[in-house]
């Protein structure tokens, strides 16, 4: 295994710790049935990143690494507590925070497995952040505001007309040459 990619695994593995604390605490508090759900989900794919990457650690242990799917929760109830959203919008943030991580990671890494199990890691950490949204979107709380039908057509004129800027200066998309092959 590259140095480098050690070095990324041995700073995620304090990260996962921290958050297999938070998440094992968060169940120890009354929250609903279905937000519940989601965090065991969460910590079990936690859990299970966790020792992915001991694995991929282990110099004696050149087997395939792999990682359990995801649980797919057949329904996701609401939030009924400010303890619920509160929850709920850590656990989305930190899902979709691992997920931005786990994938810079597995871009700098040079072991194709660990690549490989890091971009698994980040489209799992993906998931969860969904189910988490899902749970927030039941109860009517979106972290994603909507825009306007108005922000929306002036977003689409102003970038129409610097479209359009480019190509009366570089024609219908074809790159200018380059200064040195002007002469050629």
């Amino acid at each position: 295994m590259y140095a480098v990619d050690a070095g990324l695994m041995g700073n995620h593995l304090p990260m996962h710790q921290g958050t297999i604390a938070k998440l094992s605490y968060y169940l120890s508090l009354q929250t609903s049935h279905s937000l519940q759900l989601i965090v065991q989900n969460n910590l079990q794919i936690m859990v299970a990143h966790m020792k992915a990457m001991q694995q991929l650690l282990t110099p004696q242990d050149s087997g395939y690494v792999s990682l359990p799917p995801v649980q797919q929760l057949p329904t996701i109830g609401a939030v009924s507590s400010e303890t619920d959203y509160l929850i709920a919008l850590d656990g989305r943030l930190n899902a979709v925070s691992m997920a931005k991580e786990d994938f810079s990671s597995a871009m700098g890494m040079h072991t194709p497995m660990a690549r490989n199990i890091h971009i698994e890691m980040a489209l799992q950490k993906v998931q969860i952040a969904e189910q988490y949204e899902q749970f927030l979107l039941n109860a009517g709380l979106s972290v994603h505001p909507y825009a306007s039908a108005e922000i929306q057509q002036a977003l689409t004129e102003q970038y129409r007309a610097a479209l359009a800027s480019l190509s009366a200066r570089h024609g219908s998309g074809a790159r200018p040459k380059p200064a040195a092959l002007q002469h050629a």
